[in-house]
């Protein structure tokens, strides 16, 4: 068994973070392994499983696609940007697409400026993370690579591979990955024999558009947030004005922008609704539905 030693706060980060995800130093993609699949392009809708003490979420986990070009390297790879909104809150990912075998995978990277939604802060190491993923009519399931059957599997000395290791024995138990990608694409092709080696598949449906949502451009909707202030600052609704003011779409660019407004306008639905008005509420609610639309059909 080979490990390395690695700084005790990075440790304890990841033990206080309680990491589920087998995590790499070095990305477990090659060059020679990229492809780009179109079919993944769009927004997709996360299934929850609530547990007996797991509420259920008032909104959506949705995953959105965008085809990217990155330069690492002075090379330029074709890949995707992925937003993830969880509950009201983005993380960024780079994401790139490969082939092991007959399998596909993605590796997912953090970018910096994500908020820290529980996928952002596994990765909170600036870590890789790798999915077997499936893509058939309008499903996309993902499985990573499980991080109970790698601790057994090199703690019974069936693979050897170099890692660091992090609270061995608890339920923190957490292996870190370092070795160099091609070692890492040959532990893809011993995992892809064994079913065990991914943990259940999280299934994402293919995201679909209100069809009662008002049919709005950028700019009617900013038009419409911006009343909905005017009349909040006559009234002092001041919860209402530190949500909505905090995701105006100019702070972020016009890409950025329109999921920020998106994520405040659902604060303050959640949050502020006793501040306002029935009619307010509703049109906070149209708001919404139409920012989905444009947000999410991009």
């Amino acid at each position: 068994m080979r490990e390395v030693k690695v700084l005790g706060t990075l440790g304890l980060a990841l033990i206080l973070s309680g990491c589920v995800f087998t995590l790499s130093i070095h990305p477990f993609y090659s060059d020679e392994t990229l492809v780009f699949e179109p079919g993944l392009v769009g927004t997709w809708v996360e299934e929850k499983k609530p547990g007996e003490n797991q509420p259920k979420q008032k909104w959506p986990t949705l995953w959105t696609f965008r085809r990217s070009e990155f330069e690492e390297d002075g090379k330029k790879r074709e890949g995707y940007e992925v937003l993830i909104d969880d509950e009201g809150f983005i993380s960024e990912f780079k994401v790139f697409a490969f082939r092991v075998g007959d399998c596909l995978f993605l590796d997912l990277y953090p970018q910096e400026g994500g908020a820290l939604t529980p996928m952002y802060a596994f990765h909170v190491i600036a870590a890789h993370t790798v999915w077997r993923v499936s893509l058939d009519k309008g499903v996309l399931q993902m499985s990573d690579l499980d991080k109970q059957w790698l601790a057994g599997t090199i703690d019974a000395k069936k693979v050897d591979i170099a890692h660091t290791r992090l609270g061995k024995g608890t339920p923190s138990d957490t292996v870190i990955l370092t070795a160099p990608t091609d070692a890492l694409q040959g532990l893809l092709k011993q995992c892809s024999a064994t079913a065990a080696s991914f943990g259940e598949a999280q299934k994402l449906q293919r995201w679909k558009p209100s069809d009662d949502a008002e049919a709005l451009d950028e700019k009617q909707v900013d038009e419409r947030i911006a009343k909905l202030i005017d009349t909040w600052c006559g009234r002092r609704c001041l919860t209402a004005l530190g949500w909505v003011l905090g995701g105006e779409h100019r702070r972020f660019g016009p890409e950025r922008g329109n999921f920020h407004t998106l994520v405040s306008l659902r604060m303050v639905a959640d949050h502020a609704e006793d501040e306002l008005t029935v009619d307010e509420r509703v049109e906070v609610r149209r708001l919404i539905r139409a920012l989905e639309n444009i947000a999410y059909g991009q």
